[in-house]
């Protein structure tokens, strides 16, 4: 007969998924009926785990917000029912994607050329016809 007191299971088949640039979507199996909560930790060396997130029973995704981008991350989850624990599922690793880069250019480009001889010329007429109307006048 089963204990209904004990945990009865564990999660397995961790995956962790690079979303963007500061986040990451994991994924896992639960083998475990009668958790508690499920707890999800962290690690930027695979050797220092720090716990990120407690959450729901029954959970088989979660995501984890507000990376650094480029770097590489890695994870591990487990169930929990009161102060027992499962073994730790296997470490699913993943880097958020690198950021892309914004260069701008000093140089001109053709268009803004374009714009600013029209604007040099428009503007030596307006100063030619103003000087033509007030020698009229």
């Amino acid at each position: 007969m089963e204990n209904k007191d004990k945990l009865n299971g564990e999660c397995i088949g961790l995956v962790a998924h690079q979303y963007s640039d500061t986040r990451i979507n994991l994924f896992w199996d639960n083998t475990c009926t009668n958790e508690d909560t499920i707890n999800i930790e962290r690690s930027v060396d695979c050797i220092n785990f720090i716990p990120i997130a407690n959450i729901s029973a029954g959970s088989l995704a979660y995501a984890d917000f507000n990376l650094k981008p480029g770097t590489l991350y890695h994870y591990r989850v487990q169930a929990c029912k009161g102060f027992e624990h499962s073994k730790y599922s296997n470490i699913a690793s993943t880097p958020t994607k690198v950021q892309p880069k914004v260069i701008i250019s000093k140089k001109k480009t053709l268009c803004t050329f374009v714009k600013d001889f029209f604007f040099s010329i428009i503007n030596k007429i307006k100063r030619w016809l103003t000087s033509v109307l007030t020698k009229k006048n």
